[in-house]
């Protein structure tokens, strides 16, 4: 397992379990409200992503285009999934309905930070 790996799930599982011990501290802040959506959670790096999220409690939603691929990761991690295309913005608008963070996993990378950022 690489480093970096390591490092970030050592991260997450300390907000994890700030979240879940101190929820007096998170009440209302970022931390219990918020709701990160991978998008292209079917691809590799996605849903590595999705799974680790899964495995540390990260309030998590996958999604991507493929539904039947989504529902297989969204079951066996316990994550809520989303299946819609970037070329549809009022799909995209409704998909991102109370979602903090985007953590875009779709490739080719180099095609896709234009369709977001008119999206969103």
């Amino acid at each position: 397992m690489p480093l970096w790996t390591t490092q970030t799930e050592q991260t997450y599982r300390r907000i994890v379990l700030d979240a879940r011990t101190q929820p007096e501290r998170a009440k209302g802040g970022i931390l219990m409200s918020s709701t990160l959506l991978v998008y292209g959670a079917n691809g590799y790096v996605g849903e590595h992503v999705a799974r680790t999220a899964g495995r540390l409690g990260v309030k998590a939603i996958v999604a991507g285009r493929d539904a039947a691929r989504l529902d297989r990761i969204a079951s066996e991690t316990g994550l809520e999934r989303r299946a819609f295309a970037l070329d549809d913005p009022a799909a995209i608008d409704s998909a991102l309905n109370r979602v903090a963070v985007v953590l875009n996993c779709a490739g080719p990378f180099k095609y896709r930070p234009g369709l977001w950022s008119t999206a969103v």
